[in-house]
This record gives structure tokens, sequence and C-alpha cells, in this order.
């Protein structure tokens, strides 16, 4: 055997060259249906019959021909060195910090690449093979801080920044404008207060339902006309009893189709053109919201919502993962898994992964609450 250059290998015809770690060329008879040849990872391997390096036990193989290789262990034969595969799912330890539950496989160590995800998106992930998961901060990703109210929400320093909020004015002084946290929307909400519609023969002004309008104060006859109207929504003025007054018949009217009880359609004034706009009556105005099992019904940004009421029969709903009504309960729709209870029954039991779901025989607290 010569000198090499140790822990390399080559082929030799079809057997395997493996120089040992301190420097001595050992050669490794492959099996004859696997002929020496460049593995996958690039290196020379095939699958040994019988080492020619003569041992007592696995220490002389370990001693002469070094580390047998992931997932493969030195057996001493009749005297002879011979390598073998280890069991499958043996654990092994491939080095690779990006894989996980590594263990043997068919003579290979093999493993489960970890997710670096961290569900940041001002964050760019990756995997380094020897320090694992690493997070470099991404100062251009768009992201959104989880406010609707915010717009032009950015990452800076690896966390998404609020931007700026969302500008929902609208120059009406009869309405209070916001945005609304739940949804992002704009809310015109109409409130009760002195204006100035800008009309010198309408005075005193005053907001309604989100609209600003005066009485009519200006005089006029034969030789004084009324002036047309500086407001046009208004529509035209005519003389009635010796003053300049709005016919209601030209006044824009704006149509009140597809708006709910705690909307209202009214005409703004915007640069000199009559625009019709949606403003929401005042919140904690008193409404319908036709649901029988809602009670204290009112408007709040514009929608009616009221709270629920559990101790009315058939009021009281939640949903079963999978089907079980104990005989004595009301029906219900297995195809969906959800019933109504009827308060009155003692307790009403469904199952859902082995999990008892009641309802207390006088309401509950919360909508689906279970105990």
């Amino acid at each position: 055997m010569g000198s090499c250059e140790p822990n390399t290998k080559k082929c030799d015809g079809n057997d395997l060259v493996h120089c040992t770690a301190i420097g001595f060329e050992q050669k490794i008879v492959c099996s004859e249906d696997d002929p020496c040849h460049v593995g996958d990872d690039g290196d020379p391997t095939c699958t040994p019959a019988v080492q020619t390096t003569t041992c007592v036990d696995e220490n002389d193989c370990l001693d002469a021909l070094g580390s047998a290789g992931l997932c493969k262990a030195f057996v001493c034969v009749a005297g002879l060195c011979e390598i073998q595969t280890e069991a499958d799912g043996q654990a092994c330890d491939d080095g690779n910090e990006c894989n996980k539950n590594t263990a043997c496989l068919q003579g290979a160590c093999l493993g489960q690449e970890i997710n670096c995800d961290d569900t940041n998106p001002c964050t760019t992930d990756s995997c380094d093979p020897t320090k694992g998961c690493t997070y470099e901060a991404d100062n251009i990703a768009a992201c959104s801080d989880g406010d609707p109210c915010t717009i032009n929400d950015s990452c800076l320093d690896g966390a998404c920044k609020a931007g700026a909020p969302n500008d929902c004015a609208d120059d009406n002084v009869c309405t209070n404008n916001y945005c609304d946290t739940a949804t992002g929307d704009c809310i015109a909400e109409a409130v009760a207060g002195d204006c100035d519609d800008g009309d010198a023969c309408t005075k005193p002004d005053s907001c309604e339902l989100g609209a600003c309008t005066g009485e009519g104060i200006c005089p006029c006859d034969l030789l004084n006309p009324c002036p047309l109207p500086t407001n046009p929504c208004a529509g035209s003025y005519v003389c009635a009893n010796d003053f300049c007054v709005i016919d209601q018949e030209t006044a824009v009217q704006c149509p009140q189709d597809g708006l709910n009880i705690c909307q209202l359609s009214v005409c703004q004034n915007v640069d000199g053109v009559a625009e019709c706009q949606t403003v929401a009556t005042a919140n904690g105005s008193v409404c319908d919201d036709g649901d029988d099992c809602t009670i204290s019904d009112q408007c709040q940004s514009g929608q009616c919502t009221g709270s629920p009421n559990f101790e009315l029969p058939g009021c009281a709903n939640f949903q079963l993962r999978s089907w079980y009504i104990s005989p004595s309960a009301p029906t219900g729709d297995p195809n969906t898994h959800q019933f109504q209870a009827t308060i009155g029954y003692p307790q009403i039991i469904g199952t859902a992964e082995n999990d008892l779901y009641r309802v207390r025989a006088f309401g509950l607290q919360s909508l689906g609450e279970t105990e």
C-alpha cells in the first residue's frame, strides 16, 4: 500500500480504493451488481463485498479504515472487515442543521427539512446548514399591521410599522367622520349643531340629517326678485309672503334605495356640484335588526345591531363537529351538525371528539359558550 491523500476515495476498475486517515490505500472489493461509481454526493461509492483488511474484531477495522460512513458499520467476519448497512430507523446525524428527525433508510441518513417560516412578512427566512434558521430584516416588503384604518404600512427593522391613518374627512360640518376599525370603511355619522350653508338668504343655518339648511330671510317683491341660491342642493327660490323661500319641488331629492335603517342619502355641496352621499344616522339611534334573538337594537357605524338574547326559546345555538343529540333534545340537521336548543331542557348534550357540550337551562352568557 502506498501513501495517498488521507480520507479520499477513487475507483480502481470496478473496485473502490479508500485512503485511510493515516494515508494508506485500502482496496474495497465491490459487489458484482454494484461496481464502483460516482455517487449522488460526488464521491466514489459501491456496495462492498469483503474488505481485504484482516481483523480480530470491529475495532481493528476502525483503526485501519476509519469511519464506515453514515448509516454503515464495520463488522469482522471470518477475520476480514466487512461493511454492513445500519437498520432502517436507526438515529443518525448528517450534520445539517436544516434537517430534523434524521434516521437511516437503506443505508442513507435522511431527514425532514425544518420549517423556517416565522410568518413575519418583514423578514427573509432561510436556513444555513451550519447555523439553522436565519431571519434577515426586509425593509421593502409590503405588510399589514392588522389595523384596517391605516394605509401604506411598511416594513422597518424586521417589523411592520403602521402607515398613515385613513383620512375619512368629507369637509361636511354636519357629519362626524371616522374609520370603522372592524372593516376599514369610512363612516360619515350625521350630527346636530350650527353650520353655514354659504347662502346669505338662509338664517339661522343648522345641521339636519347630515345636511346644512336654514330658513329664508331675504325680502322680495316684483321689483326685487329672489337671487339664485348658492347651494346647488337647495333648488330654486320663490317669493312667498315677501320673503325668498326654497321651492321644495326643485330641491335635490336623494334616493334612499338600497340603504338600511341606519343610513341616509343626503345631498352635499361638493365644489358647487350637488352630490348624493350616504351618511350614517347617529350612533345609539334606536332601530330594529329584524332578529328576534337580539334585544336593545341600536345603530352603530351605519349598521343596526343588538345584543344576543339567549333566554328566548330557540335562541341558544352552537355547532358540533360530530353528530349526536340525546333523545330528549330538540331535533336538528345531521348534515350541517347544527341544532337549536330550546331553553327549559335540563341539559342538551352533544359529543364532538369525545367532548361534552352543554346548554345551560337558563340561557348562555355568549353565543356558543360551553361548559
